[in-house]
């Protein structure tokens, strides 16, 4: 685009000369020709020349402006795609000279990767560079010099995501506007804006000179008075998705657009750009549907495939069978209920988790205990409690470490310790006597294993069989809301099968360090005696199970339990020398705790002992609002939420890095 031929054909020397020689003509914001000094600001003279010589244009512009489809593919190298043109002619219109957009509001509701930030940055460089294309913007819109422009971006996730992603990336686009008949940049030397970070451009705002700025807010910190807002983003509105933070997002964005339209009128715009979240919580998605049918508001709905020529579906395609529930709604803008099921899109992939060859370690029985009470020495009371006792422990890899090896000799119980200590890290050695000491034991008699495995042998005595197994292994404990009822999920690390190239590469998208397997699920639940009244379980003997679990298994890395009633429990365990943590998990932590164990499930990545009542948990299992996970009334969901800490536990655990596994 050339600049306006009103020069008179006076040559570029002569041009430059004319303009030095000029004396200092002040305004608000200094002579074009001589700048303030105190500014530092450099200006390119040659177009110190043309902006002096082209001020009083229709009395208006001091530069040409061209439209926002010519600035997009000149000043910003940026290509659009159809509808990414058709959404920035809407909220800039086709003629550069009006500042009256067709459109004073876009609603966007694009599937996520659609290129909506990539956009909406752009117009907002556009909207500034349009702005200072006129020789006085503040006058043009009947505003006293003293008084600021602002365009603002505002993110409803938090401060980081205002600043680092779309404020960021809208300072890079403004930083590489360049002048496509100077090669320079147009901010710089046309106005001698200092574009260095730290300078005109801060961590939250742009000083555009003139009194124009740019500014970056969130939802959750900032208000917005005091603010005349020319042009307003808002970004990701549809993330306020608990109760709380919509209400004051919507309120907050009412602000915007309510100041927006009493300072600037018709003149006044924005851009709401957001995927959808759910068909309650969801302003971005309220707003969208009520605009659809309002003349002054440009709406689109679409697919991420449908705004971005360059992308296919089979480029998403791992993202859908990775988290199918969660790329429907982000990717093809399908808007849910707020009630749907969480494991919805694949729920057969929870049968095929459960794994029927794969035994308990442990089997056990149900019981009742008493405890005498008593008050000044004298028995006032003898409650009952139901618990539970294990019966038999099933595995015994520690004495299996290489059958087929004959140098292994077992002919004393100090040589099985030995064997014992090769398997085992250093820290973990000083539970050799506890270990001794179950009371679970069997009887071996001196000699060795066969070739088949077998032990075989005749001598003097018997020795003790040490009980457990050397695998990495984890638990959780996850306590019923109502107190009553109690969940314990045990399971261990294995090696992911590199081989298999699925599950290697699932393993890496989702850093996923070790397979887990579940081998142990223990529900202590009350029960009613003869006459119907409850029993309720003796959480003592919760914590001698966990106890008796600590001192078996000589690698079990970490209990954690959930909700405060654990905390005796983790002194308990801490004094005994394992790592024990006792966490409340918020809604949003639960959250992400059940995305992580279905992405696992839908990858395969994943074994566990058939369980029935894990897999009606799961499968009924309800997304609340993409924000909270819940089972439906009447339901439970004690033995997934302990099911869900386990797995993640071991998927972030490296089997290589931490310790080791021989095998049966």
């Amino acid at each position: 685009m050339s600049r306006l031929k009103n020069s008179g054909g006076i040559s570029e020397d002569s041009l430059i000369e004319s303009v030095l020689i000029k004396p200092v003509i002040p305004t608000h914001f200094g002579s074009i020709a001589h700048p303030q000094a105190s500014s530092g600001r450099n200006i390119n003279v040659v177009d110190q020349a043309y902006m002096e010589e082209e001020k009083t244009f229709d009395d208006i512009w001091r530069y040409e402006p061209v439209d926002v489809l010519y600035f997009f593919r000149k000043f910003l190298n940026k290509k659009l795609s159809d509808r990414q043109r058709k959404a920035g002619l809407a909220i800039c219109g086709e003629d550069p000279f009006s500042l009256i957009p067709p459109k004073q509001e876009a609603d966007l509701i694009w599937g996520m990767r659609s290129g909506k930030n990539y956009l909406s940055e752009g117009i907002y460089v556009y909207k500034t560079y349009q702005l200072k294309c006129l020789i006085d913007p503040h006058g043009y819109f009947g505003l006293t010099p003293d008084r600021t422009i602002d365009l603002i971006n505002v993110s409803v996730v938090n401060e980081r995501q205002a600043r680092q992603v779309f404020f960021k990336n809208a300072c890079n686009t403004l930083k590489h506007c360049i002048d496509p008949d100077t090669g320079l940049n147009w901010f710089q030397s046309r106005l001698g804006m200092d574009i260095r970070d730290g300078k005109d451009i801060k961590t939250k705002e742009m000083d555009i000179p003139g009194n124009i700025r740019l500014c970056s807010f969130n939802t959750e910190a900032d208000a917005f008075q005091g603010f005349n807002v020319y042009f307003w983003v808002g970004d990701e509105i549809s993330r306020a998705n608990t109760k709380p933070r919509y209400e004051k997002a919507k309120a907050q964005l009412k602000t915007v657009i309510a100041n927006c339209k009493a300072t600037f009128k018709k003149y006044g715009s924005g851009m709401l750009i957001t995927y959808p979240d759910n068909d309650t919580i969801d302003y971005g998605w309220e707003r969208y549907k009520t605009n659809i049918n309002n003349p002054n508001v440009y709406t689109d709905l679409a697919r991420t495939v449908e705004v971005r020529d360059d992308l296919t579906q089979e480029d998403l395609q791992q993202i859908f069978d990775d988290d199918p529930e969660f790329a429907d709604v982000a990717y093809n803008c399908n808007v849910k209920s707020p009630e749907t099921g969480f494991f919805a899109a694949h729920p057969e992939r929870i049968k095929e988790i459960m794994d029927k060859e794969l035994k308990p370690f442990a089997e056990y029985k149900r019981g009742i205990t008493e405890r005498v009470i008593k008050q000044d020495n004298k028995v006032v009371a003898v409650r009952k409690y139901t618990a539970i006792s294990f019966t038999e422990m099933i595995s015994d890899r520690l004495i299996k470490v290489n059958p087929l090896d004959e140098s292994i000799k077992i002919k004393t119980v100090d040589d099985l310790n030995e064997h014992f200590r090769i398997m085992c890290i250093p820290d973990q050695m000083k539970r050799l006597e506890e270990l001794k000491a179950m009371k679970l034991r069997s009887t071996i008699t001196e000699g060795s294993y066969n070739a088949k495995g077998e032990f075989v042998g005749r001598g003097r005595g018997t020795h003790e069989k040490l009980i457990g197994d050397n695998r990495i292994r984890f638990v959780a404990c996850d306590p019923g809301l109502s107190g009553d009822t109690y969940a314990l999920v045990c399971g261990y690390c294995e090696r992911i099968d590199i081989q298999n190239k699925t599950l290697a590469e699932a393993a890496a998208r989702f850093k996923v360090l070790s397979m887990p397997v579940i081998d142990l699920i223990v529900e202590f639940l009350p029960i009613k005696d003869k006459s119907g009244m409850k029993i309720p379980v003796d959480f003592v003997n919760v914590q001698n199970v966990v106890s008796t679990l600590n001192m078996v298994f000589p690698n079990m890395r970490k209990i954690k339990y959930d909700h405060w009633q654990s905390e005796l429990a983790k002194q308990q365990l801490e004094s005994e020398g394992v790592d024990a943590d006792v966490k409340f998990f918020s809604n949003k932590v639960q959250y992400q705790l059940y995305v992580h164990l279905r992405r696992v499930v839908y990858s395969g990545l994943f074994r566990c002992m058939d369980y029935p009542k894990l897999e009606t948990e799961l499968r009924q299992l309800l997304d609340i609002n993409h924000n909270k996970v819940d089972h439906p009334p009447g339901g439970s969901k004690d033995v997934a939420d302990a099911t869900a800490m386990v797995v993640k536990m071991i998927t972030d655990t490296d089997l290589d890095a931490h310790g080791f596994d021989f095998g049966a």
